[in-house]
């Protein structure tokens, strides 16, 4: 009775990898039938002009420095109010919102 349960075992997990990697195949079916349905569209559609497309790449860099020592060299003075903005617009801004949440956060504490 195990060896009949192992064979089936084995032979669904064989016939569950055969289906997969035959669908990892098919993606490139699916991307081309795309990319002809894309084309077929601008056909039926011709853009006027010269069409601009803009892309974005973006890298994250994290910076830790020290606030006080930032601002200091800087040369920014402390602001009068904590106050946050919800659009910063100028340094007096930025630095007022800068203490508001600098006051707020964990540092504060």
């Amino acid at each position: 009775m195990a060896n009949i349960l192992a064979t089936a075992v084995a032979i669904v997990v064989v016939v569950a990898g055969y289906l997969y990697y035959r669908n990892m195949s098919s993606q490139d079916q699916r991307i081309k039938a795309v990319l002809d349905g894309l084309k077929s569209l601008e056909q039926e559609n011709p853009v006027v002009g010269s069409p601009k497309v803009a892309t974005c790449f973006e890298a994250t860099i994290d910076y830790f420095v020290d606030s006080v020592e930032l601002l200091e060299a800087l040369k920014l003075e402390p602001p009068r109010e904590a106050t946050p903005h919800d659009v910063v617009k100028t340094e007096k801004e930025l630095l007022e919102t800068f203490a508001f949440f600098f006051n707020h956060s964990a540092a504060s504490s």
